[in-house]
C-alpha cells in the first residue's frame, strides 16, 4: 500500500468462514430425521386399535 491511498477493503478486511455446506447438511439431516419421526408416528398411530 502506497503512502497517501487508501486501503482495499477486500484485502485489508478478514473474510468470515464459509460454512454453507455444513449448514446445508445440518438444516436437511434435522429435516429427514422429522420426517422420519413423523413417519414413524404416523404408521403406530395408524395400527393402534380404536
Amino acid at each position: 500500500m502506497t503512502p497517501g491511498s487508501f486501503p482495499d477493503p477486500a484485502e485489508e478486511l478478514p473474510s468470515p468462514p464459509n460454512n454453507l455446506l455444513v449448514y446445508a447438511i445440518t438444516w436437511f439431516g434435522l429435516a429427514v430425521t422429522l420426517l422420519v419421526m413423523f413417519s414413524i408416528f404416523v404408521r403406530r398411530t395408524i395400527k393402534a386399535p380404536l
